[in-house]
């Protein structure tokens, strides 16, 4: 089949171009015709020159900022000298022109700080006093939730105790009461069972460990002293006191014990 040379360039991707020169191809990629190229120079150059524009503006204004800058500040410096020689060659009033000093100035934004710090401080003062009331009452809080639990161990611990230190007749007594009771009020009477289930747990071990410190006091060997000296025999006198023979002191009575018990002093025995 027959197919134009323009229907298979176009289906190739090329395009006719009508400003193609003498003996040139007249068939050129899509978008790469003289018009299209020069289309697209030209708004390349339009971008570099806006571009280069825009710097050449951003220059200038950065160069009239400072000179802006220094301009007002040497006004007001001049401004404030002018002020100053006039009050130092013709002093007047602080107010003699409607218009305040420097001095002026720095006070009022000094009071302002001032009121500005005294209102932190005390709403600081404030906000820390509401935490420190807030921090107390809820150690308060804490200490008394802590002081209740331990009351509470300490009841139930004492209740134990007491539980354990029972004999069994006792015990088993306690436990029918306790049933009764429960039964009298219309309660489940399984949180009581399990409990005296434990205690009974607890009596067995604690019958255990007593067994086992008798055993072990049984099997001891028994103490011997370590200071082996004998004592010191003792002398007793037989018959009535009215038959045994007196006892005299040597020695001048200025030398004798001023007391009545002077007489056993010397004495060798420990009970006469």
């Amino acid at each position: 089949m027959f197919v134009p040379h323009s229907v298979a360039m176009r289906r190739r991707g090329f395009e006719p171009d009508p400003e193609a020169g003498f003996m040139k191809n007249r068939w050129v990629e899509i978008g790469h015709k003289k018009a299209d190229i020069a289309l697209i120079r030209k708004k390349k150059d339009n971008e570099l020159r806006i571009h280069a524009m825009n710097r050449h503006a951003d220059k200038i204004i950065t160069i009239l900022g400072k000179f802006t800058k220094i301009a007002a500040i040497n006004f007001r410096l001049n401004k404030m000298m002018a002020k100053f020689r006039q009050h130092r060659i013709a002093p007047k009033p602080r107010f003699a022109y409607g218009e305040e000093t420097w001095g002026d100035t720095l006070e009022v934004d000094e009071a302002h700080s001032a009121a500005l710090r005294a209102d932190y401080v005390a709403r600081m003062a404030v906000i820390t006093e509401e935490h420190r009331i807030i921090t107390e009452k809820r150690l308060a809080e804490e200490k008394r939730i802590e002081d209740e639990k331990r009351a509470a161990e300490e009841k139930r611990l004492a209740y134990e105790a007491r539980l354990l230190a029972m004999s069994e007749t006792e015990l088993n007594d306690y436990n029918a009461r306790a049933i009764e009771e429960i039964h009298a009020y219309g309660d489940d009477v399984t949180s009581w069972v399990e409990f005296m289930r434990d205690i009974r747990a607890k009596r067995v071990v604690a019958q255990v460990t007593v067994a086992e410190i008798e055993q072990v006091w049984k099997e001891m060997v028994p103490v011997v002293l370590h200071d082996k000296q004998a004592s010191a025999p003792v002398r007793r006198l037989a018959g009535p006191p009215s038959a045994q023979p007196a006892r005299r002191l040597a020695g001048p009575p200025s030398a004798r014990a001023p007391n009545a018990f002077a007489a056993f002093v010397d004495s060798d025995s420990d009970s006469d």
